[in-house]
């Protein structure tokens, strides 16, 4: 008897890169699945080369004037839109884009520049060479970026001080050199108070 070829678990058949992933149940030998491709013996620089190329230095000389269109298309007796449309696509109007040159010289180099004119804000001269710049001899390098100053969405600025938090701060600042002049004796319960301290006594004998 023929040993006949056992099915494989799907999940545990491995992808080779390049090659087909190998099918889990067995397969007839010599057959051939799928449709023959068939090669094209264009090529695709062959095609790309044959497109038309876009003139950029081409102008239009006439355009339609839809104004004039439409009101020949009224005379003519068209008075819906899908009259009027139609007589605008048999019969339209056009207009000239070119205009005729102009014999007025006064307003050609009217205007004279000096090689010496500047335009615009003249940048200030900085004393620093370029090469201290890049050298950064004061630049201290850290590990993270500084997001001290990084205004994230959704959360407002810290707010500016005022004249009331600066003197509450200052307050809080001198109750504290008060404090540490003058400590405070640490809380005791009354029926306690007249009750000296094992410590104390530990400490005075």
């Amino acid at each position: 008897m023929q040993n006949k070829q056992q099915n494989k678990r799907v999940t545990l058949i491995k992808q080779v890169i390049g090659k087909p992933k190998t099918a889990g149940y067995p397969l007839p030998e010599h057959k051939i699945y799928g449709i023959p491709s068939q090669k094209n013996t264009v090529g695709a620089g062959q095609v790309v080369s044959s497109w038309a190329e876009a003139n950029s230095n081409f102008k239009k000389s006439q355009i339609k004037d839809f104004p004039s269109t439409n009101t020949k298309a009224l005379q003519h007796g068209c008075l819906t839109s899908k009259t009027q449309r139609e007589y605008g696509l048999t019969k339209p109007v056009m207009k000239n884009l070119s205009k005729p040159p102009s014999n007025d010289s006064s307003n050609q180099n009217s205007i004279i520049y000096n090689q010496d004119t500047v335009f615009g804000i003249k940048n200030p001269e900085n004393d620093v060479p370029i090469k201290a710049l890049l050298k950064c001899p004061d630049f201290e390098e850290s590990d993270y970026p500084d997001l001290s100053n990084r205004l994230r969405k959704g959360r407002l600025p810290p707010s500016k001080k005022t004249k009331a938090s600066k003197l509450f701060e200052q307050s809080i600042k001198q109750g504290k050199r008060d404090l540490s002049k003058h400590p405070k004796e640490a809380f005791k319960m009354k029926k306690f108070l007249k009750v000296d301290s094992k410590v104390k006594k530990m400490m005075a004998s």
